[in-house]
């Protein structure tokens, strides 16, 4: 399996994001998020494996989401939201390939979920589905 190198590839394609605010990975400190009024929090979310072929040796299809939620102050309206959102589905054009190594990944479905407001945050859930095929060891 390879879930390192497929949350490895797509964070490093949201850091390509021009005016992203502060990256805080899936499992980082919850601390960070206090010192930030705005920034996006990435998490894949890995679904079941396919097999695409039978016997030992073959291909497994991986698939899942990688949710990135952008974090906006609360209070502060839609639009800085709506614009990062719309600056990270960009970036993840649907057919796209990223490429690392001997992985690949495909990106299929790029949409934006409903926002949540909290006490101090706006927070814009953008969901990106993914898939590759990996050989079998």
């Amino acid at each position: 399996m390879s879930y390192r190198l497929i949350q490895n590839i797509l964070d490093t394609q949201l850091a390509t994001v021009s005016d992203l605010p502060v990256l805080i990975k899936q499992n980082e400190s919850g601390a960070l998020e206090a010192r930030y009024d705005r920034y996006v929090r990435s998490t894949l979310l890995p679904a079941e494996t396919v097999d695409l072929t039978m016997g030992l040796s073959g291909f497994d299809q991986m698939q899942g989401l990688f949710q990135i939620d952008v974090f906006m102050p609360a209070d502060d309206g839609i639009d800085g939201s709506n614009y990062m959102a719309d600056q990270i589905i960009a970036a993840f054009p649907s057919s796209n390939t990223l490429t690392s190594g001997s992985v690949s990944v495909r990106i299929l479905k790029v949409w934006l979920e409903p926002s949540q407001q909290s006490t101090n945050y706006l927070m814009t859930p953008v969901m990106i589905r993914w898939q590759t095929c990996i050989a079998r060891p």
